[in-house]
């Protein structure tokens, strides 16, 4: 059989915020999961299958993306600054972006020039929507994606990918154990989330299947 990881959580996130602009999903019962990839609802003549990482993802995505516009992104420092090596482009590159960096909850300081040719830096500080992901690997991502974006001119358009990384760093992945008080909690969170169908890749977060469409394919 093969074996799936217990208890985890399907959000890494604080509950849910703002007003509920999604109310099916509060009227939603929990039926069960396939493969602990997949939750299973039903809301009257319908059920549903969610796709849990993609939702969480959305709801992670939403939640940094609003604190962001409001300037209430929350940090916490690191107990163990991790070291991050960068090229000369993508030292120039979170330098120019150091202020979007900051506000969304980095903090990240020069530490002196690094074996490529670059600058080492220290992360200090991280939203703490991640504070339990490995941050420093996201950093360096997000550097590679603003040198290409292009530094300071094109920073604010590369929020929206720096975004999208660290919400899915913020979740979960993999299967696991779903547990209805988890499946509730994920409903609550869907309902204030400006959801879209899709996660933050574009990728389709919730089928949904009616009641005729059953009776139909059984011939009923």
């Amino acid at each position: 059989m093969e074996s799936r990881k217990p208890g985890l959580p399907l959000v890494a996130t604080g509950g849910p915020q703002g007003e509920v602009v999604n109310a099916e999903f509060l009227e939603m019962e929990f039926r069960g999961d396939l493969w602990g990839e997949f939750i299973v609802t039903q809301r009257s003549d319908a059920f549903y299958i969610i796709d849990r990482h993609g939702a969480a993802e959305r709801v992670a995505f939403e939640r940094l993306r609003r604190s962001l516009r409001e300037g209430a992104v929350k940090a916490q420092m690191l107990l163990l600054p991790q070291r991050i090596e960068t090229t000369a482009q993508e030292r120039d590159a979170l330098v120019a972006a150091s202020e979007t960096l900051d506000r969304l909850g980095f903090v990240i300081e020069p530490f002196g020039p690094s074996l490529s040719g670059g600058e080492s830096f220290i992360l200090k500080a991280v939203p703490a929507l991640l504070a339990e992901r490995d941050c420093a690997a996201l950093v360096r991502d997000m550097a590679v994606e603003l040198a290409a974006a292009g530094g300071s001119a094109r920073a604010e358009a590369a929020v929206e990918s720096v975004l999208m990384r660290a919400a899915c760093h913020s979740v979960v992945r993999g299967a696991g154990t779903v547990t209805a008080e988890g499946a509730r909690a994920l409903l609550r969170d869907l309902a204030v989330t400006d959801l879209s169908g899709h996660c933050p890749h574009g990728r389709p977060v919730v089928r949904r299947f009616t009641r005729a469409e059953v009776d139909a394919f059984f011939r009923r």
